[in-house]
């Protein structure tokens, strides 16, 4: 009975100590995994912020009537997207809930740019497309701003 007895205990030592080296392994890695999709999350966002802004930029000074479309996929945890535009600049918002914290990343420029089209202009947080998802968007310049416009 006591060599039965001390080879339980012994398992049960045995399986204590790796409980002991697997819990927190497994702990660190779900914590640099989180850490790891919200890096990703923002560097996408910001990627999708400043491609936007370069090329609005660019067809803003190639004069009216230029366009160009960019094409970008926006991640799941994107929770609005706004253009606001005051006498002075143009905020670019993206605001992304990652673990139930909001994070907006926010461009700005001196080129007015409106959500719409050249005829019909939707200047204050309009989020037609903060959807997650591929998206193809049409840049568009109408002379004195820049359209961003959602393709479909």
């Amino acid at each position: 009975m006591g060599k039965r007895s001390q080879a339980s205990f012994d398992y049960l030592v045995i399986v204590g100590i790796a409980m002991v080296l697997i819990i927190p392994t497994f702990y660190l890695f779900y914590t640099h995994s989180r850490e790891a999709s919200t890096q990703i999350a923002s560097s996408r966002m910001d990627m999708v912020g400043s491609e936007l802004l370069k090329q609005s930029k660019t067809i803003y000074y190639t004069g009216k009537n230029a366009k160009t479309t960019v094409e970008f996929e926006l991640p799941d945890n994107l929770v609005n997207f706004t253009v606001e535009n005051n006498s002075v600049a143009t905020e670019m918002v993206m605001t992304t809930s990652i673990s139930g914290v909001n994070q907006s990343l926010v461009f700005f420029t001196d080129i007015p740019i409106f959500l719409g089209n050249c005829t019909e202009l939707f200047p204050f947080n309009t989020t037609t497309f903060y959807n997650p998802g591929k998206k193809r968007v049409v840049v568009e310049s109408c002379g004195s701003n820049v359209t961003l416009r959602l393709v479909k």
